[in-house]
């Protein structure tokens, strides 16, 4: 199909589903689109856009999953990138510089090469390789595929750097004012209306097993969500 042809944009453009009306659903790796209140996974032209309108991409889809031609413009109208999918990942890749030119370094056939975007000066936005169908950009800064993206969301898999903050910081102290708050009006309570002495040792050791124990359980709470994003795929 030639989405270089008006009559033939056009078409697709009214055939296709607003990328806002999709969902991702199924296990992470394993995921399928649908649109919203339906069951069966979504066939067809998926389309996403730039705040003003304007066309941002068009993508085939197939059971859920992105294949066949998907195609990316950037806010002027030309196009940046055209690539073929099968069973949602990248076949060929090929982008285009904003003066139309095609790119002499993007060269990505059967699943693999490298590819390089641009901005809208012209400049080197990013550079990235192409494994199996899926891309990894090198670049922090890089965008993702626009034919791939639901507004700034990616359907494929990179790596973007992106920076962990440590739960040990002021966040994590934050966090733990509640259940000390909450320990010491306990304590509060069972003084005054129960009538136990703070001065008693018995009582002390009380206490300390409370805060001991809530110690220890926003201290594993934390360990287990600093592994999960140490070990979880960017």
């Amino acid at each position: 199909m030639n989405l270089d042809d008006p009559e033939t944009l056009a078409k697709v453009i009214v055939e296709a589903t607003d990328a806002e009306k999709l969902q991702r659903i199924g296990e992470k790796g394993e995921e399928l689109l649908y649109v919203r209140n339906h069951h069966r996974p979504y066939t067809g032209w998926c389309k996403t856009t730039y705040d003003d309108g304007a066309l941002m991409s068009l993508a085939q889809c197939r059971d859920g999953k992105m294949e066949g031609l998907s195609v990316g413009w950037n806010k002027k109208g030309w196009k940046e990138e055209e690539s073929t999918r099968k069973d949602g990942k990248i076949l060929s890749y090929v982008t285009f510089k904003p003066n139309g030119e095609k790119c002499p370094e993007t060269n990505i056939m059967n699943g693999n090469g490298s590819l390089v975007l641009y901005n809208d000066n012209g400049t080197v936005a990013a550079r990235g390789t192409c494994t199996d169908g899926e891309v990894e950009f090198v670049a922090k800064q890089a965008d993702k595929p626009k034919a791939a993206r639901k507004k700034g969301k990616g359907t494929h898999k990179r790596k973007s750097g992106r920076k962990f903050v440590s739960p040990t910081s002021g966040g994590m102290m934050v966090n733990c004012l509640p259940p000390f708050a909450f320990i010491w009006g306990l304590v509060y309570c069972l003084e005054k209306y129960w009538g136990m002495d703070m001065q008693d040792p018995d009582s002390s050791v009380v206490v300390i097993l409370l805060i001991a124990f809530w110690g220890f359980a926003i201290g594993w709470i934390y360990l287990v969500d600093f592994i999960k994003k140490k070990v979880a795929p960017r």
